[in-house]
């Protein structure tokens, strides 16, 4: 999703996206409008999830505008395997101490709401599901309220299942903006440009990262 506001400085970005779903044949969709219009537009993101759950697709993979992919040798839905209803990368430790009774390894973690692959099943229905009326109870309008919500109903309802990725198996932030762990590195899948105007993203994308990719 691109805001009309930003939608200049993102057409690389979308394009990068379109080409790796016509990779590996998935139905790429792409909004420019919000579903809050009083809210942060990263709320949006959740009921474009539920839509896409609710047209039956088997997965639904959410990306944000400002994450890439870099390596198109990697199929994204491979992080679902085994066993696996959700995926997206573990931050660790940096803002939560959380010790889930639930896991035998009990390590803490923060996760990122900016690339999630999703099964469609039960499990993950009934979170989007909670995900949507905790977001329209909650009147706060912050950039990651999202994905405090989201962290929050993962650590007390729907841990089990849910895959808490590495870099090395979903990608990484850029080291030209904040990174929780590891930067980015060539062959990773993916890469987030978090930090920047809109302008610069996309500049440092195509001037610095897009001939990195592996195709």
């Amino acid at each position: 999703m691109s805001t009309h506001d930003i939608s200049q400085y993102c057409t690389e970005l979308d394009k990068n996206k379109k080409d790796y779903a016509d990779k590996f044949g998935f139905h790429y969709l792409h909004s420019h409008c919000k579903f809050y219009t009083y809210k942060h537009p990263a709320y949006s993101k959740v009921p474009f999830i539920w839509s896409g759950l609710e047209r039956g697709f088997d997965r639904v993979i959410w990306v944000d505008m400002d994450v890439a992919f870099t390596n198109f040798n990697r199929n994204i839905e491979d992080l679902l395997e085994p066993d696996y209803w959700l995926a997206t990368l573990n931050e660790g430790d940096w803002r939560f101490e959380v010790r889930s009774p639930k896991l035998k390894e009990r390590n803490p973690f923060y996760l990122c709401a900016g690339l999630i692959v999703i099964k469609n099943c039960d499990e993950s229905r009934r979170l989007v599901k909670d995900w949507i009326s905790l977001i329209e109870k909650d009147s706060s309008n912050d950039l990651l309220g999202e994905q405090t919500i989201f962290n929050r109903l993962i650590r007390e309802r729907y841990e089990l299942g849910v895959r808490l990725c590495t870099e090395d198996e979903i990608g990484a932030f850029s080291e030209d903006g904040w990174f929780p762990r590891r930067s980015w590195r060539p062959g990773d899948l993916t890469i987030h440009l978090s930090a920047g105007d809109w302008y610069n993203r996309q500049a440092l994308f195509v001037h610095k990262y897009l001939p990195q990719i592996q195709y």
